[in-house]
């Protein structure tokens, strides 16, 4: 390997308990200067926050790298993130390009060590009436994490390939503002009980292709928004050969002011998730277009705690939004009125086996051109769907306030849906039926 750095010649022991922090960053330091790679052998590496630069990183077969359990082997990168705040991170790259991070290695970033599972952040409304099985099902309580693992900033041709991805406390791979990405035949398993580990996030980027991967998480598998700018478009996504599992959202589109637009997903299996593939903008100020969705498998599976999501296979909505209501985002938001914030959406060739039906709920017609062409619905029944009410779950919106009964497979309001060869079952196994209410 030309321009090879490894991480033992810098002074990095397999199986130390302490950190290798600083061995590890001089040979990322070096292999950036050179435009090498820094090679981690196989054994098990402690780190802390580790700046990769324009380094490359390869994880060879049965190499670890593993997160410090420490708080203190961790630090500010000097990012502000809107959700987050001071960003802390296990890996980063702000302003490089020409990144890759492969291999068949792991990097393990230590969730576990953040969170005690014996406690349950149960919902407060109807906390009482949860049962055991239910109680593991909710999320865990922490006091301190990292809160974005692996996290690119205003980065250019970035590559990460075949490495496993596991445990991740918060976010796990975040991508703001970078153009030129490519995740491949990746392995993410997160905790099913940490909440916001979500998979992927992809925010106000040009240029992405998620292929191949293996995300299972108890947040969102994959995000695509502009939470990190609200001013800039993400758009000129591709998801395709996919398996994701989520105790939330599997694929959402689009979040709050998030500008969200022309993206392709096709040949993607979700299972046993809380809901299946997501587009949210927020009425009046978020905006989702030109968005093409075929061969999916969807199916659903309820899960009790603070997860968003109701057993929707599909649940395409625009309605107003107050996550970010306290907080002042200047001149360009106050005056944004979109009078259509969802528009041009084809979806077809769509299974589902779900514990509700799919939705498209808009405000005063938001919503227009959709299209929901050769798709099955097939209800099933569900342990946790009367929870939160046989209705949908339209967080951070206000409640729907609107059953959903169970011989429906689809729900359309306050906007334009076409419907080409649409098959539903009800939960009872009879022909389901679809709903047209009024705005």
């Amino acid at each position: 390997m030309i321009n090879s750095y490894n991480i033992i010649d810098y002074g990095a022991v397999a199986g130390d308990k302490s950190a290798q922090t600083a061995a590890i960053q001089k040979a990322i330091d070096d292999a950036d200067r050179n435009h090498g790679t820094v090679v981690i052998p196989s054994g098990i590496f402690v780190t802390g926050t580790l700046d990769i630069k324009g380094a490359n990183i390869c994880l060879c077969k049965g190499a670890v790298l593993l997160a410090s359990p420490k708080r203190e082997d961790y630090r500010n990168i000097g990012y502000l993130h809107c959700e987050f705040g001071e960003t802390v991170s296990l890996l980063y790259s702000l302003g490089h390009s020409r990144i890759k991070l492969y291999g068949e290695g792991t990097i393990d970033l230590g969730g576990r060590y953040f969170f005690d599972f014996d406690t349950y952040n149960l919902p407060s409304e109807y906390k009482d009436n949860f049962n055991e099985a239910q109680k593991l099902e909710a999320t865990a309580l922490c006091k301190w994490r990292p809160n974005q693992s692996i996290f690119f900033a205003n980065c250019t041709d970035v590559s990460v390939e075949g490495v496993t991805i596991l445990d991740a406390p918060c976010w796990t791979m975040t991508f703001s503002e970078c153009e030129r990405v490519r995740v491949e035949s990746i392995v993410n398993i997160g905790h099913p009980r940490i909440p916001n580990n979500d998979g992927i996030h992809v925010t106000a980027c040009r240029g992405v292709i998620i292929h191949g991967c293996d995300i299972e998480s108890a947040d969102d598998c994959v995000a695509v928004s502009s939470i990190t700018n609200w001013s800039r478009p993400c758009e000129d996504i591709i998801i395709s050969d996919c398996r994701f599992k989520s105790f939330s959202k599997a694929i959402v589109l689009g979040y709050s002011h998030s500008i969200v637009r022309n993206v392709t997903i096709t040949n993607c299996q979700i299972r046993e998730s809380n809901r299946g593939l997501c587009v949210m903008p927020a009425a009046r100020t978020g905006y989702v277009g030109n968005v093409a969705v075929s061969n999916l498998y969807i199916d659903t599976r309820v899960r009790a705690g603070n997860w968003w999501g109701n057993g929707e296979p599909i649940f395409i909505y625009s309605l107003p939004h107050t996550t970010y209501d306290h907080i002042d985002f200047g001149d360009e938001l106050s005056q944004r009125n979109f009078k259509v914030t969802a528009e041009d959406i084809v979806l077809s060739g769509i299974v589902c086996a779900s514990e509700n039906a799919a939705g498209v709920v808009g405000t005063d017609g938001n919503i227009r051109g959709v299209t929901l062409r050769d798709i099955t619905i097939k209800r099933k029944p569900s342990d946790n769907i009367g929870i939160k009410g046989h209705t949908f779950d339209t967080s951070p919106a206000k409640p729907l306030g609107v059953e959903i009964a169970d011989d429906v497979c689809l729900y359309v309001s306050g906007a334009e849906a076409v419907v080409e060869n649409l098959r539903g079952r009800g939960v009872d196994g009879e022909s389901a039926r679809i709903v047209y209410a009024q705005a």
